[in-house]
């Protein structure tokens, strides 16, 4: 479908819905299969509504969403809708379709800094609460300088809400690797398999990867928030 025969379907469902479910419903769901995600002019008719009808919500509920439903259920339910896993693992070196436009982002303005300062450890000890490996600890935190880029690239998306999408998804898939597994280095592993794939990646990309991560991590999506008042141990020195 186009995107003007989309939003001639949109405007009259939601006019429909209006007229006919008056005060029954608080929010309107556009659901959608698009790997890539809604057109720029569907995100445009979204904004409008909202601000049209403000006594209602509107979401977008595309591939990410599915995605975070099925990282919520059980591992029978999942078997039960698509078929048994496989007994062997499938090498494939497909990138998450949605931050592909982001990688790409990251790939034109991810530059490496002159004299760069000594690079903060993040908010909270949140790093050496969670027990990462002082090797993993050291790649994250040379990913930090660059998570301005992935702040910068949202701020210019025109759908408000693809950041909270996408941040759904991370902490769906998350919390479905931490019901198995609290090592800290091995959840941050299956999280980068995630984004790239299981198959061996440039090391550019896996940089890239980890910038993205960081931005997650920084903004409290993934792994655990210490409580306040909590402070390691033994101190570990500042990366620079």
């Amino acid at each position: 479908m186009t995107p003007a025969k989309i939003a001639d379907k949109f405007e009259s469902d939601l006019i429909k819905a209006l007229e006919q479910r008056k005060n029954e419903f608080h929010t309107f769901v556009f659901v959608h299969s698009d790997r890539r995600g809604i057109h720029p002019e569907v995100a445009s008719l979204l904004a409008g509504a909202r601000t049209n009808y403000p006594e209602l919500t509107f979401e977008n509920f595309g591939r990410t969403h599915f995605y975070t439903r099925l990282c919520r259920m059980e591992r029978w339910q999942v078997e039960d809708f698509l078929g048994p896993f496989p007994a062997a693992p499938v090498a494939v070196s497909v990138v998450l379709d949605e931050l592909i436009p982001l990688l790409d982002h990251l790939a034109v303005f991810r530059r490496p800094f002159e004299d760069l300062p000594a690079i903060p450890r993040p908010p909270l000890t949140k790093m050496d609460y969670n027990g990462f490996s002082w090797d993993v600890r050291h790649r994250l935190c040379l990913a930090l300088p660059y998570v301005k880029h992935v702040e910068e690239y949202y701020r210019g998306r025109l759908d408000p809400n693809e950041r909270d999408e996408v941040a759904a998804g991370f902490r769906a898939h998350y919390e479905m690797i931490a019901r198995t597994s609290a090592d800290a280095d091995e959840i941050l592993w299956q999280l980068e398999r995630h984004i790239l794939g299981n198959a061996s990646q440039r090391s550019p990309m896996e940089l890239n990867a980890l910038v993205v991560l960081m931005y997650f991590f920084e903004e409290c999506e993934i792994f655990k928030v210490p409580p306040a008042g909590w402070a390691p141990e033994t101190g570990v020195e500042v990366l620079a």
